[in-house]
Order: structure tokens, then C-alpha cells, then sequence
């Protein structure tokens, strides 16, 4: 799997900075991880991740969380609770990023020809 991740707007609103990221992966498998840097503090407003070539695979089941390879306990952070072809999160998660960065994993049902992820999130926290 190959990822790139690309920051498609960015503006302040009230004093705090709002960002939207896409990260775009290709031959995705079920097992594979991505990263994304993140500032210290924020407030993720939005996971969505959806199949846009599917490949073999018929759905995906987002998960984020603080550290690579990370497992159930302290450093995981969101996961979807329902996979399907497209799923949205939307619960406002406070986060705190100790090294900076967030570790995703579209968790595709086999192997997809191409997932496509967005995270938005406020920087700092209220």
C-alpha cells in the first residue's frame, strides 16, 4: 500500500484554525497503516472514508489512533462501529498527540483498489 496525504483547506474562525485533510491510498489492505501530523492539541470533528475503486473490497471501517501499530486500550482513539462502502464519524473527539501525528487505518473488508479518507479538526482546545 502506498498513501498520500494532502491539505485541502485550512482557515480561522473565531481565533482557532480549522483543517481538512484527505489521505489517499492505494491497494489498500485490510491490515495497512497510514499517518498524518497533527498539532499537540485538537478537536477531531470528522473521520469519513469511503471506497473509490473498489478492488476485491466491498466496504471499509475507519479506526484512528496515537501511536503506530496501536491496539484496544489508551492509544486508541476512533473507530467506526458499522463498515459500509462509505462511513462518517462525526463524534468531536479531544485529542491530545503525543508525538504529533495520528495513525489511521481504512480497514478495508479485502484488498481495495483505492480509499479515500478526510479528517477535519480545530486546532487547540475550548
Amino acid at each position: 500500500m502506498s498513501f498520500a496525504s494532502t491539505l485541502l483547506a485550512a482557515t480561522v474562525i473565531a481565533g482557532r484554525r480549522h483543517v481538512l485533510v484527505e489521505i489517499v491510498e492505494t491497494d489498500a489492505d485490510p491490515a495497512d497503516e497510514w499517518s498524518v501530523e497533527v498539532p499537540p492539541f485538537l478537536e477531531l470533528r470528522l473521520v469519513h472514508a469511503a471506497l473509490t475503486t473498489p478492488g476485491a473490497a466491498a466496504t471499509v471501517q475507519p479506526a484512528l489512533g496515537l501511536a503506530a501499530g496501536w491496539s484496544a486500550g489508551l492509544d486508541d482513539l476512533v473507530e467506526s462501529s458499522t463498515p459500509a462502502a462509505a462511513v462518517r464519524v462525526q463524534d468531536a473527539v479531544v485529542v491530545a498527540a503525543p508525538d504529533g501525528r495520528l495513525y489511521g487505518r481504512s480497514r478495508p473488508d479485502a484488498v481495495a483498489g483505492e480509499v479515500r479518507t478526510r479528517l477535519a479538526w480545530v486546532e487547540g482546545l475550548t
